[in-house]
């Protein structure tokens, strides 16, 4: 465990953001942090965990256009079919930077202690995942997981199996992301960061994706409890995990300068968490009136997302006058 490791709000953000603490390019941060999504995608409602959440992409693709547009950070995905040619630009990388993301199969890690986890309902699971890797010789790899609060060793025969990916649609093999900072600027504000975030969401009515799962649900609902097992609920808690973390992200970089703002997020933030809950409880129950609940709530959160990102961008313009 380490407590210094940076959290984001879903695997891809933790780990973009824990390398650029690593290579300490602090002010970019500021673009990982501030930030107000939410994304669903109703083909993968039944069929995949990323259906739902800040983004249903496992390499956040929001976040990569921002940080090149407000940062002028470019990321590039690359793959190599050569696990041999993957390791070698890995130690290249960290040789030059000190750390290297890349792309992996959750299954295969260290990060959870799965016996310990088993208890609450979580199983290993073959999922992508990203790392951020510190070290390389010829036997094993050091590598952050800071989603998990973990620091360790791998060997490189495990590294190996765990960077052949063929989970949830995605076949890789030894997918690595560079970092291009070529076009690197410091010219928007904390205050333009955050008006940014704001004025997206709104305009793009990211807020009115939470009533559409909320109808795939309905729609699906007996599809839903005809299923063998009730995992497909347990996936919905986890999915959901990236809204309150990024609300919270966002509440804890804006407290300082916009203190009265902190309660109006922290409420929609414990409104998140308690549908997280009943995801869980629906999980455990298989009660299908837990599910009409989750739907009812989702409906009101909905609402609730128009009104408190307009309500901070009011708050931010009044500054302006």
């Amino acid at each position: 465990m380490n407590d210094q490791l940076f959290h984001g709000y879903n695997c891809f953000a933790t780990a973009v953001g824990q390398h650029l603490i690593n290579i300490k390019k602090y002010k970019a941060m500021e673009t990982v942090v501030l930030r107000w999504t939410f994304d669903c995608n109703k083909c993968w409602i039944s069929e995949n965990v990323w259906s739902v959440g800040t983004c249903v992409e496992a390499a956040d693709y929001l976040l990569q256009y921002d940080l090149e547009k407000l940062e002028g950070i470019k990321i590039s995905e690359s793959k190599e079919e050569s696990f041999q040619k993957s390791l070698e630009i890995a130690q290249k990388r960290i040789s030059e930077f000190g750390s290297h993301v890349v792309l992996v199969d959750f299954y295969y890690l260290k990060s959870i202690d799965w016996k310990r986890m088993e208890r609450f309902g979580y199983f290993p699971k073959h999922l992508p995942h990203f790392i951020c890797i510190t070290q390389v010789n010829d036997s094993e790899a050091t590598y952050q997981d800071p989603m998990y609060k973990f620091c360790g060793k791998i060997s490189i025969s495990e590294l190996e199996v765990a960077q052949k990916l063929n989970v949830c649609g995605v076949e890789h093999v030894g997918t690595y992301y560079d970092f291009d900072f070529k076009n690197y600027q410091n010219k928007y504000t904390f205050e333009n960061k955050i008006e940014y975030q704001l004025k997206r969401y709104l305009k793009n009515q990211q807020f009115k994706a939470i009533a559409k799962f909320a109808i795939a649900l309905s729609d699906n609902l007996d599809t839903f409890f005809n299923k063998s097992n009730m995992e497909w609920a347990f996936n919905f808690y986890l999915a959901l995990e990236s809204v309150p973390l990024q609300r919270q992200n966002f509440m804890l970089a804006i407290r300082e300068q916009y203190p009265e703002c902190s309660k109006m997020i922290m409420k929609l933030i414990m409104d998140w968490i308690k549908i997280r809950k009943k995801f869980h409880q629906l999980y455990n129950q298989k009660d299908i009136n837990v599910l009409r609940d989750i739907i009812d709530s989702l409906n009101e959160i909905s609402i609730q997302e128009e009104i408190v990102p307009e309500k901070l961008l009011e708050r931010l313009q009044n500054d302006k006058k």
